[in-house]
């Protein structure tokens, strides 16, 4: 191995450890010609290319002989950070009417948007790219139904207690969804914002006024011991 070659396998696991994403930088040449060979810094998701930059600067003493100036970024992206940049650009409202429009411009965020500005959608983003068959075009397709800059099943507002995503409609039966991935679902946990709020309204069974119904526990029959009292005693002593 040269010294070159070593010096790159240096730099980029000092570029990995900084970023935690897997870092590649080799000697790229396709045409074969020396003159045309590059160093090229090579990643999936995780930093801009600015920022990979930036920390390639930082860490030039790692890559000594290699000249830092002189190297190329390559910057790969999943489906999922095309999922998550699309649902970014939702949300700020910026998200055009058609999916070419909205691949085209979306292109420039993946450029040039760190992916911890993403993070926040990263689980709903996962969802996304999975309805989109894992491919940019049908992703967009799929965010943007009809002009609607939500999921193609979605007709509710209810959204994810950790992230803020809109969940899709609650099925008839059983009780409606509170997080959109496991993973919202463990971070509202550990940060403490699993506490049961009023999700829906229900009525009373004797008077028939609004009864507000939190997610856990038994639902309430009643609007108070009154209430639940007089149906007793208009039952003959049974509630049920």
């Amino acid at each position: 191995m040269s010294a070159r070659s070593r010096a790159a396998a240096n730099l980029a696991w000092q570029l990995a450890d900084a970023t935690g994403v897997n870092v590649n930088i080799g000697w790229d040449n396709p045409s074969g010609r020396p003159s045309d060979g590059v160093w090229r810094v090579a990643w999936t998701d995780g930093p801009a290319v600015a920022t990979m930059r930036a920390l390639a600067a930082q860490h030039a003493r790692h890559g000594r002989p290699l000249d830092i100036a002189t190297l190329h970024y390559s910057r790969h992206y999943t489906p999922t950070a095309w999922a998550a940049a699309l649902i970014a650009m939702a949300h700020r409202g910026d998200l055009p009417a058609t999916a070419s429009q909205a691949i085209g411009l979306v292109e420039h965020d993946l450029h040039d948007t760190d992916a911890t500005a993403w993070a926040p959608h990263w689980p709903a983003a996962i969802e996304l790219a999975q309805l989109g068959q894992q491919r940019p075009a049908l992703i967009a397709q799929t965010l943007i139904p009809a002009g609607v800059t939500k999921l193609r099943h979605e007709t509710s507002p209810h959204r994810c207690g950790n992230c803020g995503i809109t969940l899709p409609e609650p099925a008839d039966t059983g009780r409606p969804r509170r997080w959109c991935s496991p993973t919202c679902r463990q971070a509202a946990r550990h940060t403490g914002s699993t506490v049961t709020n009023p999700r829906y309204e229900t009525h009373c069974a004797g008077c028939g006024e609004p009864v507000t119904t939190t997610g856990t526990g038994r639902p309430r029959r009643w609007c108070s011991p009154a209430c639940r009292t007089r149906a007793w005693r208009a039952r003959g002593g049974r509630t049920h």
